[in-house]
């Protein structure tokens, strides 16, 4: 539990950096790759990632910069990590 907004940006800090880290680790190749059988593949569960940040802020009356959860889905590794600092430095 967050008991000052101090406390929350600082935990939100490390988990955004963690996050960026995930993501740089991603290739463009990669993308295709599913993590299973019949599941989603890495670039739409990164995608998944970005939009369900403005999402769920939504539903709590904050707005967020970045793209919406309706957005289309990226083409390029890069475009989803500019989606997701647009979105985690909002």
């Amino acid at each position: 539990m967050f008991t000052t907004i101090q406390h929350f940006v600082d935990h939100w800090n490390g988990t955004s950096d963690g996050t960026r880290r995930v993501l740089n680790a991603l290739t463009q190749e990669s993308l295709d790759e599913a993590v299973g059988e019949g599941h989603r593949n890495l670039k739409r569960i990164a995608w998944h990632i970005v939009t369900t940040i403005p999402e769920m802020a939504k539903r709590t009356g904050l707005k967020l910069d970045g793209p919406k959860f309706d957005a289309p889905m990226p083409e390029t590794i890069e475009e989803i990590r500019e989606g997701y600092d647009s979105v985690a430095g909002s």
